[in-house]
């Protein structure tokens, strides 16, 4: 569980060696800053790494570290489903195919193809 909150140790290609609190902040900060307050309120922490023991209220203190306006992260009641329920709903999207990436596209614009497709304003319109 280190791992997560270790900046040099978190593992995830094409973050900086960022930990997983410092991305949540990243992620936030990308944002229109009219809505950075709400979403530091609304971070729900979903999937098999949410049912560690302690493994929220660590991801609580971090953050609270990093984003003092931020509460406590929560866990749904059915966090195991989550994920599959969440995944359901964007693949039933009419307009989710333009956020679809192939290999050709990865192999053709590498990484960066990610933030290009992620710009949901956009693509979701």
């Amino acid at each position: 569980m280190e791992g997560f909150f270790e900046s040099d140790s978190a593992g995830l290609e094409g973050t900086a060696e960022c930990s997983l609190p410092e991305l949540v902040q990243k992620s936030i900060m990308k944002c229109d800053i009219e809505i950075r307050a709400l979403l530091c309120n609304q971070i729900l922490v979903t999937g098999g790494t949410s049912q560690v023991p302690g493994f929220i209220d660590r991801l609580s203190i971090e953050l609270s570290r990093l984003m003092p306006t931020v509460l406590s992260p929560s866990s749904s009641y059915e966090k195991r489903f989550a994920p599959w329920i969440g995944g359901s709903i964007l693949a039933s999207l009419p307009a989710f195919h333009k956020l679809w990436i192939i290999k050709k596209e990865v192999e053709r614009h590498g990484i960066s193809i990610i933030e290009k497709k992620s710009n949901l304003n956009s693509n979701l319109s």
